[in-house]
């Protein structure tokens, strides 16, 4: 069994327009030429502003298609370029459930060390591919408009939103790729993670890791 054909995304815009746009227009041109009307002054004008404004369609379409095509090309290779996360970061996967009373996790930064773990630097798209989303005939497209390097993404801003009524508290993180939640005392939120706090080791967990947080009904250890 042959395997199924693959199109990049340029490629098939394009099949898609020529079905939406070309093809219709030819067989507006037939109709005519069978009709024996395109002698006419009034089929003329017809047939030449369908062909014009085809023309400025297609134009506009396939700069929109080529720049969310760059997009996403510079988003797969962020996610493909993410680090692996360090040694210091050890405890975010092996701390997913809560450690015993009066002992340290596996892994984790003696008492001593009390100063939060760096947070990981949030990958950035390419910037030759997010300084031109202004589409020409359109305007800018609000679903790439491109993320200030200081501000905050819509995701970022919500899990902040939840997590800042929580410092304080024992609370539950739900980390992508991972089984279980990590516990833990919520000590600080900044404006790229929040920062956990378990037994005196602190390690910060990245927003773009998070998939829940939420406060930690459980009995607390004894």
């Amino acid at each position: 069994m042959s395997a199924p054909r693959t199109y990049t995304l340029r490629r098939a815009s394009f099949m898609v327009f020529a079905l939406i746009s070309i093809l219709p227009l030819l067989l507006f041109a037939y109709t005519l030429h069978a009709l024996n009307v395109l002698d006419q002054y009034l089929a003329q004008i017809g047939l030449g502003s369908a062909i014009a404004l085809a023309v400025v369609g297609f134009y506009i379409y396939s700069v929109m298609i080529s720049r969310l095509s760059d997009v996403l090309r510079d988003l797969e290779i962020d996610d493909a370029q993410s680090p692996v996360p360090a040694a210091s970061h050890r405890p975010l996967m092996a701390m997913a459930v809560e450690p015993t009373p009066g002992a340290l996790p596996h892994g984790a930064v003696a008492p001593s060390h009390q100063r939060p773990v760096p947070l990981p630097p949030k990958p950035r798209p390419a910037s030759a591919a997010r300084d031109a989303l202004f589409v020409p005939g359109v305007g800018r497209i609000t679903e790439l408009t491109p993320a200030d390097a200081a501000a905050l993404s819509d995701l970022d801003l919500m899990w902040r939103a939840e997590a800042e009524p929580l410092v304080g508290k024992r609370v539950l993180v739900a980390v992508r790729n991972t089984s279980e939640p990590i516990k833990g005392v919520l000590s600080q939120v900044t404006e790229d993670g929040v920062i956990l706090d378990q037994s005196g080791a602190t390690f910060g967990i990245s927003y773009t890791r998070v998939s829940a947080i939420e406060a930690d009904t459980a009995r607390e250890p004894v």
